[in-house]
């Protein structure tokens, strides 16, 4: 026992000293990189230009490549493509404020903003994990920012935060016993549908009506304020926007990277991983759709879990970006509680198993192995680390327990 006091008391500072270098890393890369932001080349041109077009009431031609391109040009600076904003136009609705103020400004702003998401998200998760609720609650919002995926967040202004407090809240509702609210609050990630979809499709498989008629509940709500802010014709365009964003992805990578800014193997989910590895083959679309196939028949398999069809969604999204790996902080909290309160244990078998894996996957999702795996524009390999993620949620004994307050 004592011998085991001993080691535990061990790895509390070796652990600091790996946080803090990892968290200098991170500050490192988001300083190197903060050239782009400021020159308006990254995802947040897109957000800002889409709440400019909403506040000065052209809410119809929001899917206009050309007047989009105008737009950005005009209130962020040019550029030889615009970043279309492909997204429900509910989702622009945060930014109509933000785009009152000049580029520069609202870009801090937003970063802002994106912190304290991340602290909220580490306050409404700390009571549930055993572990981090002991510690000081700087603890989890230091870990979170041990993850590259939160680095290239923040830097591409992304909407990544709002999303993860959005499914860390959901997770909380389900804990409490409100399932209708949670079922609604998922129906606000339909921001990014190709995640927020396959998860409403588990909760059927799970049969989980009160969770599914939430989610319906408020996609229908979405879907009426979507329509109101673009009309019948923006909502025709951003359909033909989003097929033409698929055909192309799917057949003409090349041409979707000019266009859209995105590559599949840039894309660390089933998609990157099979375009990847078959080099962009025909029959590689196929593997996809197989591959996605088994991934959603084991996730329906396993009881019920926002911490098991997160990291699925993930993994079967048709587009997917190293920014939305802050997503993962969710199940990753609740893995890696579990993981330091077996500190210092002598597991075996499966226990060891699940921390090894854990420890590997964690390996792919932190500088600087995530850096190199992105310098190498192989993105695709993450996907693995996705896939450990899900595995291991399936396989946690608990889901955390509440813990009151000291």
């Amino acid at each position: 026992m004592e011998q085991r006091v001993a080691t535990s008391a061990r790895v509390a500072p070796g652990l600091r000293i790996v946080v803090c270098l990892l968290l200098l890393c991170q500050a490192t890369a988001c300083y190197v990189g903060a050239d782009a932001p400021l020159k308006g080349r990254v995802d947040l041109r897109a957000f800002y230009a889409a709440g400019t077009i909403l506040r000065n009431g052209h809410g119809a031609r929001l899917y206009d490549y050309n007047y989009q391109e105008q737009v950005q040009d005009a209130v962020v600076g040019p550029r030889a493509n615009a970043l279309p904003f492909l997204y429900p136009s509910f989702a622009a609705l945060p930014f109509v404020p933000l785009s009152l103020l000049s580029y520069r400004a609202a870009f801090f702003v937003w970063l802002g903003l994106n912190l304290g998401l991340l602290i909220l998200a580490g306050f409404l998760l700390r009571p549930w994990l055993p572990w981090f609720a002991a510690r000081s609650w700087m603890a989890l919002p230091a870990f979170y920012g041990c993850l590259f995926g939160v680095s290239v967040a923040l830097v591409q202004g992304q909407i990544s935060f709002l999303l993860l407090v959005v499914y860390c809240g959901t997770w909380v509702l389900l804990r409490q016993g409100r399932p209708f609210l949670a079922g609604l609050l998922i129906s606000i990630g339909l921001m990014k549908f190709q995640i927020a979809i396959p998860i409403f499709v588990l909760f059927l498989l799970w049969k989980q009506w009160r969770v599914v008629s939430g989610f319906l509940a408020g996609a229908a709500g979405l879907a009426l304020v979507s329509v109101t802010l673009v009309g019948r014709t923006g909502v025709s365009v951003y359909f033909h926007a989003m097929s033409s964003m698929t055909k192309q992805t799917a057949f003409n990578a090349a041409a979707a990277k000019i266009h859209y800014g995105m590559f599949p193997v840039d894309m660390p989910n089933l998609h990157g991983l099979t375009f990847g590895l078959t080099h962009g083959a025909s029959w590689g679309l196929a593997l996809n759709i197989v591959l996605c196939c088994v991934v959603m028949v084991f996730a329906a398999r396993q009881k019920a879990s926002l911490l098991v069809a997160l990291p699925a969604a993930m993994l079967v999204s048709y587009h997917m970006q190293p920014h939305d790996l802050t997503l993962l902080l969710l199940p990753l909290s609740f893995e890696l509680d579990e993981l330091l309160r077996r500190a210092g244990r002598s597991d075996r078998g499966y226990r060891r198993v699940y921390d090894l894996t854990l420890r590997w996957s964690l390996l792919l999702l932190i500088l600087p192995a995530a850096a190199i795996v992105m310098t190498a524009g192989m993105n695709y390999i993450v996907s693995l680390a996705v896939c450990a993620v899900m595995l291991l949620a399936a396989g946690m004994r608990t889901e955390g327990t509440a813990i009151s307050p000291a």
